[in-house]
């Protein structure tokens, strides 16, 4: 061939968008309310933070109003009291039964003012703590929590977003970009959502004596690798020993990771839509997920705040470090346009690339 198998890697687009999904809402704004102008629903936001607006625990008088928006569990919603004759905000969340904290604020101080900067300036830590508990008790998955120091995403009307993170083989990042479309289309979530492939550097270090006998295999392992991600290893596994004496085969390589950004609010909802027993997403009573294969959740904008994360599965058998390169994130809007539109171009040269590198190696083994 004339080209060389990193040559041809080389070639291979570094994010290809796969989908985005917003839910069909009201034109009323959070930012243009002003409380002393709410006389009914149709005055305020059907969406806020946690959930949709539950008409029936609303309640307006000449001395102010109450409005609730429910969340997807019964036990989560976030809810506005107005004072007309004090002009003061009172502000409370719950999300699965733990109090997200209550905030007490003039009018005079813009309501989403009030909400980033009382009740979102920092994430509730209990919140992110059962997060953590109740879904990789659900999923087989790992749940980073917020690291002191990094900062986190929050917007209104949708609050704090997280990513959901899984490897995926580059033929199969087609069906990934119809199954999204699928659930856009026909759960019609009521938060939204967005998805892209990054091309992401992966080390994998297969603990030994704990991990199967067969990641101690060079040529098996190399080749397994190339079945799973439809890409060739950087380099060919390598024994590495510890300062304790431990020792690991480390496997290094360039593999596709899907980032879905969805709200805190549905993530557990959005995991229950994505988690097949068959898929990168499974649910724990599914076929295991090898270790290096497990998908993360983490914080939305992590991946540009850190250089690498770590994690390992439950077992201890494998460690996985994801290495972020945050010279070549998207930086201008222009960047994010031409995403958008060569979408599909870049989806067929990464499966182009896939074919050819699967290819060549298929006849290096046949000779």
């Amino acid at each position: 061939m004339s080209k060389s198998i990193a040559d041809l890697q080389a070639e291979l687009p570094r994010t290809i968008k796969l989908a985005k999904y917003w839910p069909v809402r009201n034109n009323i704004k959070i930012s243009d309310l002003n409380p002393s102008h709410v006389h009914c629903v149709d005055d305020l936001p059907d969406y806020l933070i946690l959930g949709c607006l539950d008409h029936n625990q609303c309640e307006f008088s000449g001395t102010g109003w109450r409005a609730k928006w429910q969340g997807l569990e019964s036990d989560t919603f976030f809810e506005v009291k107005y004072f007309a004759a004090q002009e003061r905000y009172e502000i409370r969340q719950m999300w699965c039964g733990f109090d997200g904290g209550l905030s007490s604020y003039p009018s005079k101080i813009p309501l989403i003012t009030t909400i980033l900067q009382t009740m979102y300036a920092t994430f509730p830590s209990n919140w992110d703590q059962e997060a953590k508990t109740t879904l990789e008790n659900a999923f087989q998955l790992r749940y980073q929590e917020l690291i002191k120091g990094i900062h986190y995403f929050c917007g209104v009307p949708d609050g704090a977003f997280r990513t959901i993170a899984f490897p995926v083989n580059v033929k199969g990042l087609r069906g990934i970009r119809q199954w999204l479309e699928g659930i856009a289309a026909s759960a019609e979530p009521i938060y939204p959502f967005s998805a892209e492939a990054k091309l992401i550097f992966q080390a994998v270090n297969y603990i030994e004596g704990k991990a199967p006998e067969w990641t101690q295999s060079e040529s098996v392992l190399f080749g397994q690798s190339l079945t799973s991600t439809g890409l060739a290893p950087l380099e060919f596994p390598v024994r590495e020993v510890a300062d304790n004496g431990s020792a690991a085969w480390t496997l290094r390589r360039e593999i596709y990771y899907v980032f879905i950004k969805v709200p805190f609010a549905g993530l557990s909802h959005f995991l229950q839509l994505l988690s097949s027993p068959e898929g990168p997403v499974r649910g724990h009573t599914d076929e295991l997920l090898p270790g290096e294969l497990q998908p993360i959740v983490m914080e939305a904008s992590l991946d540009v705040q850190v250089e690498s994360i770590v994690t390992t599965d439950i077992g201890k058998t494998t460690r996985s470090s994801l290495f972020f390169d945050k010279s070549r994130e998207i930086q201008s809007a222009e960047d994010v346009k031409n995403l958008e539109q060569f979408a599909d171009e870049y989806l067929n040269a990464a499966e182009n690339v896939s074919v050819a590198v699967v290819s060549a190696f298929e006849q290096i083994l046949d000779q």
